[in-house]
């Protein structure tokens, strides 16, 4: 199955990858097919890895560390490819969530992305990114999906999720993408650090109107403020600048409904998804 010409390792950050899965598989004597019957992945799937045609997930480099027996090199190679898969201020972004301690998110039009699913993340990249690759589009839904484990395990951090009602209306993907996705915000109710509130379509217009805010505070450092748009993003620590996002968000808090009412009007909008 190696019938394309390998690529340059130093070309990019998968494609380093995909060299040194290929010298260690090499090393160990197997075939494509071979690791792939031993990671339960198909030998097609090692070779697009292999020669940067797809972006492995996580639990690719975990399997072939442990039929290799890398002792993780392979793991610890995935994290470039998954840093490489944004822009330098996105993964400013991605390193400071992993160390807060409390998240503050509003989102006026999808659902926040640390409550999204792997179905709805994906088909929301894909309209959103309608030039990128296949390759770039998993990468980010990896990313994503890596994302959510910051809220299981031993993790303290707290999620205050805020979003617009329209977000339960408009279609991402299809009608099970979406059933899918509104089931897992049910489920995140439970969650004993998640809180979640919508604001109903009643409210008109309202101090998010003009985007995004994502509110990160530390233990032991000065909130930050992550303003996410089309040019790639910006945090910042200005202290002006998090008290004016803070307000901001307290008051759409103040406008959203309780958490109780929040769950009957995701159930609700369900219905519509589900007939």
């Amino acid at each position: 199955m190696d019938v394309l010409p390998r690529p340059d390792p130093s070309a990019s950050p998968l494609a380093f990858f995909g060299y040194e899965l290929r010298r260690i598989r090499e090393e160990a004597g197997l075939t494509q097919e071979q690791l792939g019957e031993l990671i339960n992945y198909s030998g097609a799937q090692v070779s697009a890895v292999e020669n940067a045609k797809r972006n492995p997930k996580k639990d690719f480099a975990d399997r072939c560390d442990e039929a290799l027996k890398t002792g993780g090199h392979l793991a610890s190679t995935w994290v470039m490819v998954r840093r490489g898969a944004h822009r330098p201020p996105v993964r400013s972004f991605l390193e400071l969530e992993r160390e807060a301690t409390c998240i503050r998110n509003f989102q006026p039009i999808n659902v926040p992305g640390l409550l999204q699913t792997e179905a709805y993340a994906r088909a929301l990249m894909r309209a959103a990114c309608p030039g990128d690759e296949d390759e770039q589009i998993e990468a980010r839904v990896a990313e994503r999906m890596e994302r959510k484990k910051i809220m299981q395990g031993t993790s303290h951090v707290r999620l205050f999720a805020v979003f617009d009602e329209v977000v339960l209306h408009r279609r991402v993907g299809d009608e099970r993408i979406m059933c899918d996705q509104l089931q897992s915000l049910l489920d995140a109710l439970r969650h004993p650090r998640v809180t979640l509130q919508v604001i109903p379509a009643s409210v008109g217009a309202h101090p998010g109107s003009n985007g995004p805010i994502v509110l990160l505070s530390f233990q032991r450092s000065s909130d930050v403020v992550y303003f996410d748009h089309a040019g790639g993003g910006q945090v910042v620590d200005s202290s002006d600048e998090v008290a004016e996002a803070s307000y901001l968000f307290d008051a759409l808090r103040s406008e959203a409904l309780p958490q109780s009412a929040s769950s009957e009007l995701i159930r609700e909008a369900m219905k519509r998804w589900t007939q």
